[in-house]
């Protein structure tokens, strides 16, 4: 049994910092604009030419026009209130 008390202690220790090497890096990143709308977890983004489709979870799918970068605004939505809008594939024009 005293075997093994090195190899579990070794096996935590890699398993609780191998977690940081997998952080992304976020320097050099700029916050160009916001929306003040609420919406739960984003899943998904597709971006089209000037349009942007969000899979915002419980908050249905969102569609901004980002053809002003600084100031997008919101030009539909389609909430469902039985299901979540997790994944998106984009299909044609």
């Amino acid at each position: 049994m005293c075997f093994f008390h090195p190899i579990l202690q070794l096996l935590v220790f890699l398993l609780f910092f191998s977690a940081s090497l997998f952080a992304q890096d976020h320097e050099n990143i700029t916050l160009v604009s916001q929306t003040c709308e609420f919406w739960s977890d984003i899943e998904d983004i597709v971006i089209s030419e000037n349009i942007a489709y969000i899979a915002a979870n419980a908050s249905g799918l969102q569609i901004l026009d980002i053809s002003d970068p600084v100031n997008p605004h919101i030009i539909g939505f389609y909430e469902n209130i039985t299901t979540v809008a997790t994944c998106l594939f984009l299909s044609g024009n």
